[in-house]
């Protein structure tokens, strides 16, 4: 069957698909140039295009020719006379490569890095970047550079080198500010975010090439000036503990002296009064007046002891109220010499690393005692540890005191942190 042969309708769809098909070659040549493939490949679909383009013109012809009446031209005779069976295939076979190099292109795309994905990738970052040449000419510029120069100087970058310029002046909008700590510049935006600012120089090929990066830094930023305050907080408590261990040993030596001060002039007193009463009255026993006034001799020659009410307990007390930390205590505290001195060391070290290691303010102490044995749990409100705990330094220290006394240590570091001592009844 020749072309001539075929129903007008199925012309006028012939020439229609040619024309789609025309335009489909055409958006793939474009396609091509845009993902940068290659030159093979828009050659062929130009020579693919032309067939198309000729099918849909003879179509186009022909229907032109039939409508008007005109005398048939020579390339509409020839378009008549051909058999429909080779017109149908040519369009079929151009119709399937056109799919087929679609899908080679699509695949391509995907697989190869093109000047189009890498734009693509680029403004997908989190980090703003831009790439100039020595003149300040922009080479590659993604999305969040922009919206970081547009924010900050009030344009986009439109020139590299005047980027450089205006981040190292630090002209910047209201509620912007550039700030220069050592090498490093950071950008402080209105709305509360800071960029790292770094600027690169190197040569691809024969051409210099600037690198401006802007990374966001918000997160470690806020933490860096958390972290300098709590950093000086510290220096403040440990300064407070440094002078506390400086001078507990002479608090506690004037303590004692005072407590021992105010039993002599209280005995002094009360034997002075007694005295008195037997010279004015001459009544009352005199071997138990001779038996008050040899204590009160004793006294004076220091074979008394201090007031044992005062201890380096309560001193510890008042040194953690100094930095900020209250002392609870749970239960009594024993009335041995021996044991009151390695409980008081467990709570010092114990208060040192509460406000060291836990950022505590409160510590808790708990005391059980049986017929044999003192236990003390000490626990803080501050940090869990993250790992187990090393004894070392002051923990070793108490460890070996408490073993020498003949008792034990252990440590919890989970769920709370834990300083457990038993120790033997005097």
């Amino acid at each position: 069957m020749l072309i001539s042969q075929l129903p007008f309708f199925i012309l006028q769809l012939m020439a229609i698909y040619t024309f789609i098909l025309s335009a489909f070659y055409l958006w793939c040549i474009i396609r091509s140039i845009n993902a940068g493939i290659g030159k093979m490949f828009c050659t062929i679909y130009i020579f693919l295009f032309a067939g198309s383009f000729v099918c849909m013109y003879g179509f186009d012809y022909i229907l032109r020719d039939i409508n008007v009446r005109y005398p048939f031209s020579a390339f509409s005779k020839w378009m008549l006379e051909m058999p429909a069976v080779v017109v149908f295939s040519a369009v079929m076979l151009l119709t399937a490569f056109a799919v087929i190099g679609q899908i080679i292109i699509s695949k391509r795309i995907v697989s190869m890095l093109t000047p189009a994905s890498l734009q693509e990738g680029l403004d997908l970052m989190p980090d703003g970047i831009a790439f100039g040449t020595e003149d300040g000419i922009p080479l590659l510029v993604n999305q969040k550079m922009q919206s970081i120069s547009t924010a900050a100087f009030g344009a986009g970058v439109l020139d590299t080198q005047l980027l450089g310029s205006r981040i190292s002046s630090g002209n910047t909008e209201d509620g912007c500010r550039i700030m220069h700590r050592g090498e490093g510049v950071f950008l402080h935006m209105a709305d509360g975010s800071v960029w790292d600012m770094r600027e690169h120089h190197t040569v691809m090929g024969n051409t210099e090439v600037c690198e401006h990066i802007a990374y966001n830094i918000t997160e470690q930023y806020q933490k860096s000036m958390e972290l300098t305050i709590r950093n000086k907080h510290l220096a403040a408590v440990n300064n407070k503990i440094r002078e506390y261990n400086k001078n507990i040993d002479s608090i506690i030596r004037d303590k004692e002296i005072l407590a021992a001060k105010i039993n002599l002039h209280d005995n002094i007193g009360r034997s002075l009064l007694v005295l008195r009463s037997y010279l004015s009255r001459n009544d009352g026993n005199r071997e138990q007046l001779i038996a008050l006034w040899q204590a009160v001799i004793s006294m004076l020659r220091n074979e008394s002891v201090s007031n044992e009410k005062e201890n380096s307990i309560s001193i510890l007390v008042k040194a953690a109220q100094d930095v900020g930390v209250k002392i609870c205590f749970d239960g009594e505290l024993p009335s041995y010499k021996k044991t009151e001195k390695i409980i008081s060391l467990a709570i010092h070290e114990s208060l040192i690393n509460a406000v060291k290691y836990a950022g505590s303010d409160e510590l808790l102490i708990k005391m059980k005692e049986n017929h044999k044995t003192v236990t003390v749990r000490i626990t803080n409100n501050g940090t869990v540890p993250e790992d187990t705990v090393v004894e070392k330094g002051g923990l070793k220290n108490l460890r070996r005191t408490v073993e020498l006394n003949g008792g034990s240590m252990r440590i919890i570091s989970k769920p709370v942190f834990v300083l457990e001592i038993v120790l033997e009844k005097e």
